[in-house]
């Protein structure tokens, strides 16, 4: 077993940090570059989380569409800061011949911007949610697809819906830590979407000095609470709804709707080359 000391975060220049792979992290990394050659992914995670808000109906649906996605968006900040490791990458050393992960500290908006541009999807195109899961390509990095589900007009109670769907290669979270990853995010986008005003923006630069090392901690933290959700929903056959509530949207000031509950619907999928494993929950 790899001696933990010898995988800790170390400065190796100003603002990038680097660490060696541990032996999980070599296995999960080593089959990912050997399967990306067949233009497959040796093994990836996909939680895949439907949401739908009820609402009174509006004037502009799409002012509603806007403010929800605005905070996914803020959403994904947040993850990204809390959670730095998923935009590290991995890099071969060519002198020691020895591969490492490696973090660059967002210090400027531009790299940040550039980031959410990558992962961060609104405009999917033509593709379904459950065609993008039947997909199985390398996952170069972790991202987040936003698919907003269309619905009648002439609905007498106003839904606005969205499917949600995280990727990632394993070698950078498992099942169960992707389980408190989408709980983390539907509880930050249900702040951003609390604010009265205009959603605040999440400042960068700091994120390493707590955060990535205590990644690994943090995903030790959530694991009983995830195999809690996860046995829960395993045996159960009906829809949840969860009390994750969008209070008091306001798309102006003469406007006050009343606190929504989001339904949710879970699916995951852990893909390989040889085999498939899914669920719904």
């Amino acid at each position: 077993m790899t001696d933990p000391s010898r995988t800790k975060w170390c400065e190796v220049s100003p603002d990038i940090y680097s660490r060696p792979l541990g032996e999980p992290d070599l296995y999960y990394t080593t089959n990912a570059k050997v399967w990306e050659r067949t233009g497959q992914t040796a093994s990836s995670i996909k939680v895949h989380v439907g949401i739908s808000l009820h609402l009174p109906l509006v004037d502009d649906r799409s002012e509603v569409q806007l403010r929800i996605e605005d905070s996914l968006r803020y959403a994904w900040k947040q993850i990204r800061f809390h959670c730095p490791i998923l935009a590290s990458s991995v890099v071969l050393d060519p002198e020691t011949k020895i591969w490492n992960r490696v973090y660059q500290v967002a210090n400027e908006m531009e790299v940040i911007d550039m980031s959410m541009e990558q992962t961060f999807t609104t405009n999917c195109g033509s593709r379904t949610p459950e065609e993008f899961l039947e997909l199985d390509p390398p996952v170069p990095f972790p991202a987040l697809f936003v698919f907003p589900v269309a619905v009648p007009e002439s609905s007498k109670l106003d839904t606005v819906k969205y499917n949600i769907i995280f990727q990632s290669g394993h070698d950078v979270i498992d099942g169960m830590a992707a389980y408190a990853f989408m709980d983390n995010l539907l509880s930050y986008t249900s702040e951003a979407f609390m604010f009265e005003e205009n959603i605040p923006d999440v400042t960068f630069g700091s994120e390493h000095k707590t955060y990535l090392h205590r990644f690994a901690l943090f995903l030790e933290s959530q694991r009983q609470k995830s195999l809690q959700i996860l046995s829960f929903r395993l045996f159960g056959t009906r829809e949840t709804e969860i009390a994750r509530t969008f209070c008091q949207f306001m798309p102006s000031k003469e406007r006050r709707y009343p606190e929504s509950l989001v339904s949710q619907r879970s699916h995951f999928r852990q893909t390989s080359p040889k085999r498939s494993s899914e669920f719904e929950i």
